[in-house]
């Protein structure tokens, strides 16, 4: 009886994971490699120049900071000796890398835009990297999760300057240095995953969670050859000990101490409470909230990331297949300790774009196995979700949502008609803006914990006369403030005159001001200019 010959799994890889008319070292072989670098090289390209594309450049130079970008550009200028003690609410070298960026006072959000195009590039290229049996499959899984990575709104609307594209960038890297780990299971690739985690902590404190989720996925995948490999297991062990020991160094002598109450209290609404079917609940009416941010419903994002950990596994890729299960775990533990906002946008950035890694294995493993057996079904699949995807991304593109706040158009105006004998009085929330646009401002620093200032810090120009900055947003803030303005006025000649700068004023605070004027019969009269007005103070 002849029997057919078996035919193997199109996603089942060889050991080495490289196609086979790569080796060797003929003028045929040569010229293969130099046709997929040159491939490389124009894939990558084209993904740096489309995630600029794909960004409103224009709008990012022009737009005025605000509040929360105002924190990180007043606290690039900083003393170097200071980072520690006032860097809670944005990481240490993420504010180096905008210190020392080349670009001018208004191009600072380039830093966050060239870290979306390195995710980008970093997604494709780890992508391709896996266990793919063919040069095919390898590219087709590069340019799947490279689009996911520039299209997905969550990208499209992180315009501003904050650390959030950087967070996802690191975490997109070491997941990919975890995978090489355990594909050559060679003591470099070990020591590589362990100084990019170590090196990531400082740029962004998100890292330690992954680095931590694929340590203890390395380990497990690692437990069922320690008694055919023990010195691997030991080496795999060793590694981790010196990234776990290393994070917790960092914790303990950097984040710990200089614990903010402020900040965590300010994510009360973002933590996990209640019993564990209610928290269940909660997570998925988060996750479905984040339809449009993903481009597609809930049930489909957990669908294709459960088919991309199953393509994983059957890749031979198991480090990555439990890493990011791990890393959703870590988040919902942290959340429910509050120690972590679960879910928000912003702040689980790189989680999400992690999770999009893995979708995008998950598709390139659903298109190939459709393909092997209906390849007219497999193009229609693939038109039909990208079409899909496109469609839902596409009112994201060049996307405007940065808020409307606008301290520099009131120093503009100000500034040229600023008298040293003129008082001016600074809201709040204001004052980072202000140091940031005040032309040639001198800055002070000090740490803020007492537990209504959520960044950590407080800011001060100190080459202005006669400045005043309110110490609160409430009714027990604002009239002593405007109380010390009408001080100085009275002190200095009839000529002098109060302005007051406000920014990221909410209706309560609009009101605590409101009284404070009636309260010492002041009347303020307001000047358009930009987004937010400057305010005018008279005195009878």
């Amino acid at each position: 009886m002849q029997t057919r010959p078996r035919r193997c799994s199109p996603l089942r890889s060889s050991a080495v994971g490289q196609p086979s008319e790569l080796h060797g070292s003929s003028p045929a072989t040569r010229r293969i490699r130099a046709a997929h670098l040159a491939i490389e090289g124009i894939l990558v390209i084209a993904f740096a120049a489309l995630t600029i594309a794909v960004h409103p450049i224009q709008y990012m130079l022009h737009q005025p900071y605000w509040g929360d970008e105002a924190w990180v550009a007043i606290l690039a200028r900083a003393p170097l000796h200071q980072y520690i003690t006032i860097s809670s609410s944005s990481p240490i070298g993420f504010e180096l890398i905008v210190r020392w960026a080349p670009f001018g006072r208004d191009a600072l959000r380039l830093v966050g835009l060239a870290f979306s195009g390195a995710t980008v590039v970093t997604m494709y290229l780890g992508a391709r990297s896996l266990r793919w049996p063919n040069a095919t499959q390898r590219h087709l899984a590069g340019v799947i999760a490279a689009t996911l990575a520039m299209f997905a709104p969550i990208a499209l609307m992180r315009s501003d300057l904050k650390q959030y594209n950087g967070d996802a960038w690191f975490a997109v890297l070491i997941l990919i240095c975890a995978a090489s780990a355990e594909r050559t299971r060679t003591r470099t690739a070990l020591v590589r995953f362990v100084c990019i985690g170590l090196i990531a902590l400082p740029f962004s404190t998100t890292s330690a969670f992954v680095s931590i989720a694929c340590g203890i996925a390395l380990v497990i995948v690692e437990l069922r050859t320690r008694a055919t490999k023990p010195r691997e297991f030991r080496n795999t062990v060793i590694a981790i000990a010196a990234i776990v020991t290393g994070i917790g160094l960092y914790f303990a002598a950097v984040l710990i101490p200089h614990n903010n109450p402020a900040l965590q209290s300010y994510w009360t609404a973002s933590y996990l409470r209640g019993n564990p079917f209610r928290i269940g609940g909660e997570i998925w009416r988060r996750l479905n909230a984040l339809r449009d941010a993903l481009a597609m419903p809930a049930w489909i994002f957990i669908a294709l990331f459960a088919v991309g950990v199953c393509v994983l596994a059957k890749l031979g890729q198991r480090v990555l297949a439990v890493a990011v299960p791990l890393l959703w775990s870590e988040m919902v533990a942290a959340g429910i300790a509050q120690r972590y906002p679960f879910l928000d946008q912003r702040t689980s950035h790189f989680l999400l774009m992690a999770s999009l890694f893995i979708i995008a294995i998950g598709v390139t493993g659903a298109l190939v196995w459709i393909y092997e057996r209906q390849r007219i079904v497999a193009s229609l699949a693939l038109a039909f979700a990208l079409t899909g995807f496109l469609s839902n991304a596409r009112p994201f593109l060049r996307n405007e949502s940065i808020p409307l706040e606008d301290v520099r158009s009131q120093v503009d105006y100000l500034a040229p008609r600023w008298r040293p004998r003129d008082i001016v009085l600074v809201n709040y929330t204001a004052r980072y803006a202000f140091g940031v646009y005040w032309p040639h401002a001198n800055s002070t620093f000090s740490s803020d914990f007492t537990g209504q200032n959520p960044n950590g810090f407080l800011t001060k120009v100190t080459n202005i006369p006669n400045l005043v900055y309110a110490m609160g947003r409430h009714d027990r803030h604002t009239p002593p403030a405007v109380a010390q303005a009408i001080a100085l006025w009275r002190r200095g000649p009839h000529s002098a005159r109060i302005w007051l700068i406000r920014s990221h004023v909410q209706p309560w605070e609009k009101t605590a001001w409101d009284r404070a004027f009636r309260g010492l019969g002041v009347t303020e009269h307001l000047i358009a200019v930009g987004n937010e007005p400057l305010t005018y103070l008279t005195v009878p």
